[in-house]
């Protein structure tokens, strides 16, 4: 027997809550062995846990999602997670193949309300795996384990508003542009790529993703096909463009509170752009990845342009004049081209990115910024 059956096998007769059964036991109970981190203390978790699932459920069950559940009862096993293999919350399925999720018994925060929210949105994370395993099996996941990851996290704070307990995967998402958001290290931060599509589109767009995929496809294959026409080719430069600023049109964009926590995306270099003069370097940019370079034009400065080179075809640049608090005053999308003037521009940002649509001969390519 395994750890995981082992554990199971102490905990109480399951508590039905709507499609779950949810078993644990308790820490101190009032007569018999005590449970010591196997065991819950007091009701309040399982309320957490119990309010999360219900809140989660009357999301995506209805529209726009729409989501089907499995056709089974979900156990959900509450249970002292560092003693197994594992050592975090996770879904999984069992012989015959239905979903389980096993959730901590105890869980160590600052205070009782972090404990709480972290309780929540653990729920919501392990019920969007259920989700998508109706229709998509683990054992079918290949290219697709990033955006399972990242609808789980994007799911934590639509169904639990003002949960930040997500906010310790956007470290990285801020540090890190360069790594392919396919990375596992990367996939939890790429929840704010799927709340940028939701945001472009509509809330039920991700689940229209995981619903109307072909086999075969990627989830940026889906995504562009499921697209309008003018958005579906540039989706992903656009949101690594976007994914700069804090402010536009003078309002906060999406990925405010993530700058203003973390200071905003890393700059992979930056330059003094001087007028008349051009400035080479190589870089490299990776599938689903992007970088960005920063330059501050010199006195006279009205005019920047960025040439790549010819091997660079799986690669798209945007230059954009960006002004104080990080609100974008120009952008010009396909042709890299920013005039710089008035307003007055802090600095001009150069956006680099691969959506891994083809495959470059080379990964280093080489670009010129040329300031007139």
């Amino acid at each position: 027997m395994g750890a995981l059956e082992a554990a199971v096998e102490k905990l109480n007769p399951p508590k039905q809550i709507g499609p779950f059964l949810l078993r644990y036991c308790e820490r101190n109970p009032r007569i018999g062995q005590g449970a010591g981190s196997r065991g819950v203390e007091g009701e309040r978790l399982i309320f957490c846990y119990q309010n999360a699932f219900e809140l989660a459920l009357a999301r995506f069950q209805s529209k726009p999602h729409l989501r089907e559940l499995p056709k089974n009862p979900i156990p959900v096993y509450l249970l002292d997670i560092l003693a197994l293999p594992y050592g975090s919350p996770f879904m999984s399925v069992n012989v015959k193949g239905d979903p389980f999720i096993v959730l901590p018994s105890r869980i160590a925060q600052f205070t009782p309300q972090a404990e709480l929210e972290y309780a929540a949105a653990c729920a919501v994370h392990e019920f969007l795996h259920v989700l998508r395993e109706v229709v998509r099996p683990y054992a079918e996941l290949m290219l697709w384990r990033w955006f399972d990851e990242a609808t789980a996290v994007w799911g934590e704070s639509l169904v639990v508003e003002g949960n930040r307990t997500c906010y310790e995967y956007y470290l990285d998402w801020s540090d890190k542009p360069e790594v392919p958001i396919d990375n596992e290290m990367q996939s939890y931060g790429a929840a704010l790529f799927v709340r940028y599509l939701t945001v472009r589109q509509d809330e039920g767009f991700v689940s229209r993703v995981w619903k109307e995929a072909k086999r075969g496809e990627s989830p940026l294959q889906t995504i562009k096909r499921l697209l309008p026409k003018n958005q579906k080719e540039g989706i992903f430069h656009d949101y690594c463009v976007d994914s700069y600023f804090a402010q536009a049109g003078g309002r906060p964009t999406l990925f405010a509170e993530v700058h203003e926590h973390y200071g905003g995306r890393a700059i992979s270099e930056s330059f003094d752009a001087a007028r008349g003069g051009t400035i080479e370097f190589s870089t490299e940019v990776d599938p689903l990845a992007c970088r960005f370079y920063r330059f501050y034009p010199g006195p006279g400065v009205t005019r920047m342009e960025a040439t790549l080179d010819d091997d660079a075809s799986g690669v798209r640049a945007s230059l954009a004049g960006v002004g104080a608090g990080l609100s974008r005053t120009v952008k010009q999308g396909k042709k890299p081209v920013v005039r710089v003037g008035k307003p007055p521009m802090d600095h001009v940002i150069l956006v680099l990115s691969n959506d891994g649509s083809r495959k470059l001969t080379d990964t280093k390519i080489s670009v010129r910024v040329s300031a007139a």
